[in-house]
């Protein structure tokens, strides 16, 4: 009878189990007080690295100036024209900004260029010409018209000639001064230059009796 009621009793704890285990409260675990944890290790600064300084570069020649052509009042034209029907010729030496007159003709001379003293000859000036129509019976002569405004070249006339059935006009020259060029090195400072190592100096005792 005892252990029929003990048998009893094992079951019944066995079936309770399981309610009573979902019925007990959840014990959460003690959570760390902030002001009583302990300080993380402070992080170090990474070192600075030294960064070796650029090379200085070596200091460059300056490099050459080119000449400055010469002021339009110091260059100087020649122009050649010439009558067809008679002949006759005339020579004009004029400078930027004079005139000239031949016949019917009327110019004007507006630059004057040539290639430096180095270079391959080559000259050149800009010229406007015009011509004055005859008078035709008892009309008065009209307004001049302008036959020509171009460059005319001394050593390549046919690159842009002035075409005109009576007259003939080409440039001669063109004469303009360009300033000096750097002096050319002395004599003195050539014989101071230094000689390179290892050389032996000219006239020396070894050089005279060939190294014996």
């Amino acid at each position: 009878m005892i252990a029929r009621s003990l048998a009893l009793a094992g079951l019944m704890l066995a079936a309770a189990g399981p309610a009573l285990a979902q019925e007990s409260p959840n014990i959460e675990a003690p959570q760390a007080n902030p002001a009583n944890a302990a300080p993380a290790p402070a992080q170090q600064a990474p070192a600075a690295q030294k960064v070796a300084p650029a090379p200085a570069r070596p200091a460059t020649a300056a490099a050459p100036q080119a000449r400055r052509p010469a002021a339009p009042g110091e260059r100087t034209a020649v122009i050649a024209v010439l009558d067809k029907r008679m002949g006759n010729t005339a020579d004009f030496t004029l400078k930027p900004g004079e005139r000239f007159t031949f016949g019917r003709l009327s110019g004007i001379l507006q630059s004057c260029e040539r290639t430096q003293p180095h270079e391959r000859k080559q000259s050149g000036a800009f010229v406007q010409v015009t011509e004055q129509p005859p008078s035709l019976g008892n009309q008065p002569a009209g307004k001049p018209v302008l036959v020509f405004s171009g460059w005319l070249f001394a050593e390549s006339p046919s690159l842009n000639p002035f075409v005109h059935p009576v007259y003939d006009v080409w440039l001669k020259s063109c004469t303009m001064r360009f300033p000096d060029g750097p002096p050319a090195p002395s004599a003195t400072s050539r014989g101071n230059s230094r000689p390179m190592p290892g050389a032996s100096p000219k006239g020396s005792a070894s050089g005279a009796n060939g190294g014996g």
